[in-house]
């Protein structure tokens, strides 16, 4: 199963490049919060709410494309983050985590998420494309 790493290591890990997030969730979540600086944006579903047909072979080209780097995902409330990360471990992938609480975090958990935690957001311009 997928380890757990808390927004404020992730954005650490980030920050040093040791790490890179990628953000699955939808464009209107995207325009609502906003994004994670230097974040990637890999939807994860269609504009019907289905799972995109290539969803994990986005995400893994870019694991292949930077191999050295550990890999975090990140959701609204980190359901989503720990299915993909899941998905992508037992399809033998090291060095993925799942960003616990996600970006609004669990209240039911306590779980702080980015947003509650004051880590860094900008606004979602043109990246903000499905």
């Amino acid at each position: 199963m997928s380890a757990d790493i808390s927004p404020t290591k992730a954005w650490i890990n980030a920050k040093e490049n040791k790490m890179i997030i990628i953000d699955v969730r939808t464009v209107n979540e995207w325009k609502e919060t906003g994004i994670i600086p230097e974040s990637m944006l890999i939807n994860m579903h269609d504009s019907n709410f289905s799972e995109k047909k290539d969803f994990l072979k986005e995400i893994e080209e870019v694991i292949h494309s930077q191999p050295q780097k550990q890999i975090a995902i990140i959701c609204a409330s980190g359901g989503r983050s720990s299915l993909t990360s899941n998905a992508l471990i037992s399809k033998g992938y090291k060095n993925i985590y799942n960003v616990s609480g996600g970006i609004l975090g669990k209240n039911t958990e306590n779980l702080p998420g980015w947003l509650s935690l004051s880590l860094p957001i900008e606004q979602c311009d043109d990246k903000c494309v499905d």
